[in-house]
């Protein structure tokens, strides 16, 4: 059985990642299914904050190459768990490089570790919200 990583993620703020994330949130909590919630906006952790007694992850995602090992704690958290990620703006280049340098989207990825990804980017155009999700 393959666990999913969920990464709620686009280039701005405001355009409604943290309200997606919670109905992702409320769906898995529906249909009682298992997951994790992390929360990369460690500045402003409102979905955490919503939910408090998940006991959310709060994962610092920030440029400084010391500091870039944190966002390895999804990966490692979805070997056991799905992982619902609520991402800020401000990291979509690191989470771009990441899934780039771990090989996520490789054919192989899926069957050798039990984790598949799904990116649900979020962007605004036009006063339109649009949203869209990729399965790799």
């Amino acid at each position: 059985m393959t666990n999913m990583i969920h990464l709620v993620d686009g280039e701005k703020g405001g355009v409604g990642k943290s309200m997606l994330t919670r109905i992702l949130v409320e769906f898995n909590q529906k249909y009682e299914l298992l997951y994790t919630l992390i929360d990369g906006d460690f500045q402003n952790p409102d979905v955490q904050q919503r939910y408090p007694e998940h006991n959310a992850k709060i994962v610092a995602l920030v440029e400084d190459e010391e500091k870039f090992f944190d966002i390895d704690i999804i990966f490692e958290t979805a070997v056991e768990n799905p992982v619902i990620v609520n991402l800020p703006a401000r990291v979509y280049g690191i989470i771009n490089k990441w899934i780039d340098e771990a090989n996520l989207t490789s054919p192989d990825f899926k069957e050798q570790s039990g984790v598949d990804v799904c990116k649900w980017f979020i962007c605004k155009d036009s006063g339109q919200k649009n949203l869209s999700g990729k399965s790799w």
